[in-house]
């Protein structure tokens, strides 16, 4: 990932990219075609604890745009308040 002010001495805009920032665009796109608020890639999901991981619900694999593996997805499970986590 690389990040920072991309552009002309007229006009930056900081600007982040790279495969992982390409990643998450894509699971956003998947959240809103699968109507899920929320949605957790594997790579994050093993990154929790287990005590959060057990709130996690797969909601399956899917083939993200420019990812050349399909991808597990998850969600919390229904009734879970993520605040309460915390």
């Amino acid at each position: 990932m690389f990040y920072g002010n991309v552009g002309s001495k007229d006009r930056l805009d900081f600007t982040v990219i790279g495969p992982a920032v390409n990643e998450v665009s894509r699971i956003l796109a998947m959240s809103r075609s699968i109507e899920r608020d929320l949605l957790l890639s594997a790579g994050f999901a093993d990154a929790l604890s287990d005590a959060m991981r057990r709130h996690l619900v797969s909601v399956g694999r899917y083939a993200l745009r420019g990812v050349a593996q399909p991808q597990k997805l998850f969600t919390v499970e229904p009734g879970f308040a993520i605040t309460s986590a915390v």
